[in-house]
């Protein structure tokens, strides 16, 4: 099992990010941090990605979330809202990580993506 594609997009007018990430293969769920590297003072997130859809032969799964924008990073819960806002400032500075499980719930692959995507290399090799 193993990514094939990953990404992300935010709507500022509903203030709310999605995350779409596929897999060949079955997958259980997937784990994700965004962190803001293009800052003077990174901080970071973790969310789950839940399954959105998998075709019943176990050929394809489709794991998605969407993340709503909160004021205040004491109002962010992990897999429902997010401190960072929907603005081409962080759309261009986020970084993502991205960690999938098999349909045994074992890591299987991870990607990771965005500003410095070198962040989590160490963690992480298949950049995109």
């Amino acid at each position: 099992m193993y990514v094939t594609r990953a990404g992300q997009n935010c709507d500022p007018i509903d203030a709310v990010w999605w995350y779409d990430i596929y897999t060949v293969g079955h997958a259980s769920a997937a784990d994700m941090w965004i962190c803001d590297t293009a800052s003077d003072q990174p901080r970071d997130e973790q969310h789950p990605i839940p399954i959105w859809s998998s075709d019943r032969y176990g050929w394809e799964t489709n794991l998605y979330t969407e993340l709503y924008t909160v004021e205040s990073l004491s109002e962010v819960v992990s897999g429902s809202t997010t401190g960072f806002a929907c603005t081409p400032e962080n759309m261009a500075g986020l970084t993502y990580l991205i960690y999938v499980y098999d349909d045994e719930g074992e890591y299987a692959d991870c990607v990771t993506w965005g500003d410095d995507p070198a962040v989590f290399t160490s963690v992480c090799v298949n950049a995109i």
